[in-house]
């Protein structure tokens, strides 16, 4: 495919061209989000559109194995926010890399990165295709964006797949020579920012998703029927263009088709996108979503529940009696259990049974979730559930294997943490007006105040190097902790005790026993546990013997000379015989 926005088109302008190749992009991802809309209707299984109201439960779809994938996937791949670690190779810049890096995790605390931001690309990863746009908020983002930032403050917000646009032409997301995203603002604000377009700024009356089959909000709103919406402020949808050759940001009316504004791009390399996907697929920037593949073994074993529960509620037992037997049979049903009844004639009564659920169907539904759970690598291995060992080290050795491919996604969801945090403190650090106080912890020193601000800056940016500290996506449950904490003070700290002490190293251990309390959940154990100052015959080694004095077994009164009066008199002794010989 040809070059859309360099072809030589005199008939179409610029923001023509980018409006035809954005349409074009809606063609080719439009089968993607047909097929991300049936896996979420797996997922919310009728939840938005009301049809369990009618029976209390979904009838439709009783085992969800979609939901089950994201419910053991996406806590092993985020769960909380990132710890980036900054470091530079001049060991001038080290202290201030430090700062920075405890000015750009207290912004990522601020900002509850995880939760706003990771978590919802992550899923959309596994739906389709996450994408993270970050920049600098200003005051006409504000608008566009909402209330969720400040002024001035950094920002790293998702992307859905039916507002990104792409490059058609392009087999990769390297190749890409636009991209961008649909946005929503208020019409006031549009027009107090672009005068000269004002006339082309019109409310669009619908809030945003709405009258678009291929968006999830139609599932959420599934229950309006005629798009429109009640909103605090007439919305106008307008497009932002990246286009990376020039390094530019566009912002396009796309009706018109009109450019509204230009703005001189200070994105770091890569631009303002960041995308996430696990499966990439040859001659496509589009990749495959891996929920994709258990979507017929979802339908499957879902179709055999619902036969095998249609089974179970006609399973019944009926009395049945001949013609001459009714008075018998009366008598039978209307006796208790275990009760005595007589009978004319035995024979002319008789249960018949009708089957209840097939017993092969077990068989089938079972060999359909092993599938499952072999098609996703062993997920249910992963979740701890049917590990069929019958040791523990046999549980460890098939975790290990199974967590393989999940590390691979987790290390793509890594490297797409650090692009996305390096872009953030490209922001941070190039801010001019930033100043966030903090407190810096230096052993031997104590704690100092410290400002990240531009005048304390040292070096360039490209001085320093970035890296995200290793398990800081995942958050361990306490018990977890514990464990950990223990074997780690009994098969290293303790066992290199002596070593670390000739290093100037030790263990405080009424902190490290107050940690473990807190661990164990063990409650009031200051009411027992004290500590007090050491005395100096305490403070030893306890892997180090206790060394006595050397002492002199045989002479007790002075003669070695260790007494100064014992060893003045030595000496006038010795004068007083050598004067006797001369």
């Amino acid at each position: 495919m040809a070059s859309i926005i360099h072809e030589k088109n005199v008939r179409a302008s610029f923001p023509q061209r980018l409006i035809s190749g954005s349409k074009s992009w809606y063609r080719v991802v439009e089968p993607a989000l047909i097929n991300r809309m049936l896996m979420l209707r797996a997922i919310e299984a009728g939840y938005f559109s009301g049809k369990a109201n009618r029976h209390g439960v979904n009838k439709s779809h009783p085992i969800n194995l979609m939901d089950r994938s994201l419910s053991i996937l996406i806590p092993y791949l985020i769960m909380s926010n990132p710890n980036l670690l900054i470091t530079s190779k001049k060991n001038e810049y080290r202290p201030f890399a430090k700062t920075t890096e405890m000015a750009f995790n207290h912004l990522i605390e601020e900002i509850r990165f995880a939760r706003n931001s990771l978590r919802p690309v992550v899923r959309d990863s596994m739906l389709g295709l996450g994408v993270l746009k970050t920049g600098l908020m200003r005051s006409h983002e504000v608008e566009i964006f909402g209330h969720r930032h400040e002024v001035g403050q950094v920002y790293s917000d998702p992307v859905d797949l039916v507002d990104y646009i792409g490059d058609p032409s392009a087999t990769s997301f390297e190749g890409f020579e636009f991209e961008g995203n649909y946005f929503k603002m208020p019409v006031e604000a549009a027009k107090a920012m672009y005068p000269k377009h004002a006339d082309k700024l019109n409310a669009s009356y619908m809030m945003h998703g709405a009258k678009r089959e291929n968006d999830p909000q139609s599932l959420a709103k599934s229950n309006d029927h005629d798009g429109q919406y009640s909103t605090l402020r007439e919305e106008v949808r307008l497009v932002e263009y990246w286009i990376p050759d020039e390094n530019v940001k566009l912002i396009i009316e796309p009706n018109s088709p009109t450019i509204l504004q230009t703005i001189d791009s200070d994105s770091p390399e890569g631009g303002p996108y960041d995308k996430l996907y696990f499966k990439d697929f040859p001659g496509s920037s589009l990749p495959i979503p891996p929920l994709w593949y258990s979507m017929d073994l979802d339908s499957a074993l879902n179709a055999i529940v619902i036969k095998m529960r249609k089974q179970a509620e006609s399973e019944k037992s009926n009395l049945v009696y001949e013609g001459d037997a009714a008075d018998d049979a009366e008598r039978l049903a209307s006796a208790p259990d275990q009760g005595s009844v007589k009978v004319s004639n035995a024979q002319g009564i008789d249960i018949i049974k009708w089957p209840g659920v097939d017993r092969e169907h077990y068989n089938w539904a079972g060999y359909l979730e092993n599938q499952f759970s072999k098609q996703n690598n062993n997920l249910y291995l992963l979740g701890g559930q049917g590990t069929g060992s019958e040791t523990l080290g046999q549980d460890q050795l098939q975790f290990a294997n199974a967590s393989k491919s999940v590390d691979d996604m987790t290390d793509k969801v890594y490297d797409f943490t650090r692009s996305a945090a390096k872009k953030m403190v490209w922001y941070f650090w190039s801010d001019p007006l930033i100043s966030v106080p903090m407190i810096k912890r230096i052993q031997g020193f104590g704690d100092i105040p410290v400002v990240f601000d531009r005048a304390a800056r040292d070096g360039e940016f490209w001085d320093y190097e970035f890296n995200i500290e290793p398990y800081s996506l995942q958050r361990l449950s306490a018990m977890v902790e514990f464990q950990r904490t223990m074997s780690l003070l009994t098969q290293w700290i303790l066992p290199s005790a002596q070593i670390a002490a000739q290093q100037g190293a030790q263990v405080n251990v009424p902190k490290a026993t107050q940690h473990l309390f807190k661990m164990a959940g063990l409650r009031g154990s200051s009411d027992w546990y004290e500590t007090s100052v050491p005395t100096a015959e305490t403070q030893i080694n306890p892997y180090t013997p206790t060394q006595g004095k050397i002492k002199n077994k045989d002479v007790q009164d002075g003669r070695t000379g260790n007494n100064p009066n014992s060893s003045a008199a030595n000496s006038r002794q010795k004068i007083n015989k050598d004067s006797k010989q001369l």
